[in-house]
């Protein structure tokens, strides 16, 4: 293109140069289209890695595009939402393993029956981190713990009930000792 220049510049009616300088430019413009165009799918595919949560793969389109056409308005905009993205998945990350921590405590401390204290720790833990993960474990723990409250409560009658039987037995009230025997049995078989 610069030799066709000087060659015009020479001469203006040199046809040859004319014409090659137009060729030259054409072509110029053709490659710089498709680079423009191959840097536009190769963000088209870093979206798409991006909605994937495929951070690396998203990097290297990035780069690939970058290297297509480095003055891509679109870039630096990808860039950015390429960095957030990564890091909120690394804060979305790290949040549910503190919750799944906080839930497997839960659990060894419940099952060390200290269920209160089991559910006041998981409450807490959900007021800071709100994980609906933990939300629902608080939920199955309130009903384990009513129902392991109940199945308590009938053990206890049970056992009051029997006590009470024995010691109509050791009074001589057979009659009263069956009857508080057969409550014991109703509620605990």
């Amino acid at each position: 293109i610069a030799l066709c220049r000087e060659a015009l510049a020479l001469d203006d009616r040199v046809d040859e140069a004319r014409t090659l300088q137009r060729t030259a430019l054409e072509a110029l413009d053709a490659e710089t289209l498709e680079r423009r165009t191959q840097c536009e799918r190769a963000l088209a595919r870093a979206e798409t890695y991006l909605r994937k949560k495929r951070f690396e793969d998203a990097t290297l389109e990035l780069a690939r595009a970058r290297e297509l056409d480095p003055e891509a308005a679109e870039l630096r905009a990808f860039e950015d939402r390429l960095r957030d993205s990564a890091a909120e998945s690394a804060r979305q990350t790290q949040s549910a393993r503190e919750a799944a921590d906080a839930i497997a405590a839960a659990r060894r401390t419940f099952s060390d029956g200290h269920r209160d204290q089991a559910l006041a720790d998981l409450r807490s833990f959900g007021a800071r981190v709100p994980e609906a993960v933990v939300a629902v474990e608080i939920g199955r723990l309130e009903a384990e713990a009513k129902r392991i409250e109940a199945a308590e409560q009938r053990a206890a009658e049970a056992a009051e009930h029997a006590t009470a039987a024995e010691a109509a037995l050791a009074a001589g009230d057979a009659e009263a000792a069956q009857d508080r025997a057969a409550r014991a049995l109703a509620i605990a078989p």
